[in-house]
């Protein structure tokens, strides 16, 4: 389909919680973000979530947001107290060996697996390679083709 437009709004099962017509994702200048379809009449918007609860506090859920500056994706805590960031796209699916609630999914050219933030497990995308193999295994924190976790918190 080369006549898709990636700005063009997708619809969603969600209602506006304001005036009660669909939510739709939208991509802005600082990324997407949920904004009611009875735009301009009703502006309510809202960051796309993950369901993911917030690691740290526990009290947010992981929200994706665009650094203004480099204009790269990240996840944050939706809890405005909260300063929990993470550079790798949140998947919420536990991490069988620690129970953590979630795992990040990590790329390198053709190759896509997923990793435990807190203990380091690694699985393979048995979608991408079929073979269901456990990615190569490295220290946690030494990830393949992304920044370590103490380059992340530096950002």
């Amino acid at each position: 389909d080369g006549d898709t437009n990636n700005n063009a709004p997708v619809e969603t099962e969600q209602v506006c919680p304001t005036c009660g017509k669909p939510m739709v994702i939208r991509t802005g200048r600082y990324g997407r973000f949920l904004s009611c379809s009875g735009y301009p009449e009703c502006k309510t918007t809202q960051p796309l979530s993950t369901g993911i609860k917030c690691p740290e506090c526990g009290e947010g859920e992981l929200t994706e947001a665009m650094a203004a500056k480099t204009r790269r994706t990240y996840w944050r805590c939706s809890n405005r107290n909260c300063k929990f960031r993470l550079f790798q796209k949140p998947v919420p699916e536990p991490c069988p060996q620690c129970g953590t609630p979630f795992l990040v999914e990590h790329t390198k050219g053709e190759q896509r697996w997923f990793a435990c933030v807190k203990c380091g497990y690694k699985k393979a995308d048995a979608g991408a390679a079929g073979t269901g193999k456990v990615a190569p295994t490295s220290a946690p924190g030494e990830m393949p083709g992304n920044e370590t976790p103490s380059e992340a918190d530096e950002m």
